[in-house]
């Protein structure tokens, strides 16, 4: 454990030592001050059906056969989100809700009978995360408060007529109070207002070369832009490029707005699919208290209640670095303590007092503000005890680590159409089972992606 500490403390200091391009300083460079509230719906329906021959093995004496299978699935979701975002340099806040409701039923059918399983439930969550200022860009006071409810219930009706119906309710809250030092600032747009100033000088649009405090102009409009909310997105993109032009001319920079200058402005700013990028430090450390009730019961049978309460001390480091147009880097480290206060409740048996590590390091390459490529290599370790006992009445304290490779990429083909991809491979020494077996995962995902509006 001690060498391990020591391995990521060595590498930390490693990935965070100065390696930006002389050519980009990004210190001066501030997000400007913002306001913005979002709300989402989203609805969606998901089925399923199939016919199939399958061997069935009867509960008696009676040799087994194939029989024919007929199985219905269908999932339906309704969504609700609102997120409210305020920052500037004294105060960053982020309030988070969300509400869900879903609806599952399963039908399966042979020449036994009919099996039909149904289960309506709802979901509610909100959180937030306030960040105080006490000094700009250094000290700060950190409050993460959290609720979640969920309410469902089950209605299984098997072959036999037995009917079986489940409902449940359960919370969780949380609160994590704290401070650190440091800040990490949203580059996005810097690096859209150079792309879009470069090509335009590329291509003899600019009647003078720009300068850092054009860039940094062009990027503050443009997240004041961005955090302007409109119902017709038409008069938006109208919005948006005459203040932008505005700019241009009120900065020198543009003389005549011709159709090459509004078709690379156009080009660069609504086609543009610019991924978030950051540039900081921070280290924090927060104390969160948790509690969490869960109550089931099968109707007339039987009525279960959990209960879990604990207390979790968390360092955490953060540090990302724009090392030039094209390429950045991030990295993070987490410790935990976890100190469970009804131990006995736990599915997975833990210590008194356990611990969390959980690492990544990663690179962004960006070739082009349509392309992303990602690649990341994850490190998680934590403590718990096995099940296996020693001698009969103690159990073994084991630390689980687990490695993971990720690299994803993504690239806009034209506005709406996208195509994305993924793959991962994560190597485990010992899953929180009796048997302790090491595993090994692998998974891809490669999709196209269609934005309707």
């Amino acid at each position: 454990m001690k060498q391990l500490l020591s391995m990521l403390c060595f590498i930390t200091i490693v990935l965070t030592s100065q390696a930006q391009d002389k050519n980009f300083d990004l210190s001066k460079y501030k997000f400007p001050d913002y306001k913005s509230h979002e709300m989402e719906f989203s609805f969606g329906s998901y089925g399923s059906g199939s016919n199939f021959s399958g061997f069935y093995t009867p509960s008696n004496n009676e040799p087994g056969r194939i029989i024919d299978y007929r199985n219905v699935y269908s999932y339906t979701n309704l969504n609700l989100g609102y997120s409210f975002t305020k920052s500037n340099r004294k105060r960053q806040e982020n309030i988070n809700s969300y509400f869900s409701s879903t609806y599952r039923f399963d039908k399966s059918v042979n020449e036994n009978g009919k099996r039909t399983f149904s289960s309506p439930g709802s979901d509610f969550k909100i959180y937030a995360n306030e960040r105080y200022y006490l000094t700009e860009n250094k000290w700060f006071l950190e409050a993460y408060p959290y609720f979640e409810s969920e309410i469902w219930s089950t209605n299984e009706m098997n072959p036999d007529l037995t009917k079986m119906e489940r409902k449940g309710v359960s919370f969780s809250t949380r609160l994590g109070l704290g401070g650190g030092i440091g800040r990490i600032e949203n580059v996005s747009e810097y690096w859209q207002a150079y792309y879009i100033l470069e090509e335009l000088k590329k291509q003899g649009s600019l009647i003078r070369n720009y300068e850092d405090k054009d860039i940094h102009e062009f990027a503050s409009l443009a997240s004041r832009l961005k955090s302007m909310r409109f119902f017709d997105s038409r008069l938006k993109k109208i919005d948006e490029m005459k203040s932008i032009d505005s700019l241009m001319h009120e900065n020198q920079l543009i003389q005549n707005s011709d159709i090459s200058y509004f078709a690379t402005l156009s080009d660069y700013w609504n086609f543009a699919s610019i991924s978030n990028r950051f540039s900081g430090k921070v280290l924090k450390f927060l104390v969160t208290p948790s509690y969490g009730y869960r109550f089931t019961e099968e109707i007339g049978k039987s009525k279960n209640t959990i209960k879990n309460t604990d207390i979790k001390s968390e360092l955490s480091f953060n540090c990302n670095k724009q090392l030039n147009l094209f390429w950045d880097r991030f990295f993070s480290l987490n410790i935990t303590n976890i100190t469970p206060l009804n131990i006995e409740e736990f599915v997975i048996k833990h210590p008194k007092n356990y611990q969390e590590i959980s690492s990544y390091f990663g690179l962004g390459y960006y070739p082009n503000f349509r392309t992303k490529f990602t690649t990341q290599l994850s490190y998680n370790g934590s403590q718990f005890l096995s099940g296996l006992k020693d001698d009969g009445t103690k159990y073994k304290k084991v630390w689980s680590n687990s490695i993971a490779l990720y690299s994803s990429a993504y690239y806009y083909i034209s506005p709406q159409l996208r195509i994305e991809g993924n793959i991962s491979t994560r190597y485990t020494d010992k899953i929180k089972t009796n048997n302790l077996r090491d595993r090994l995962d692998f998974t891809y995902n490669i999709a196209f992606r269609y934005a309707i509006f």
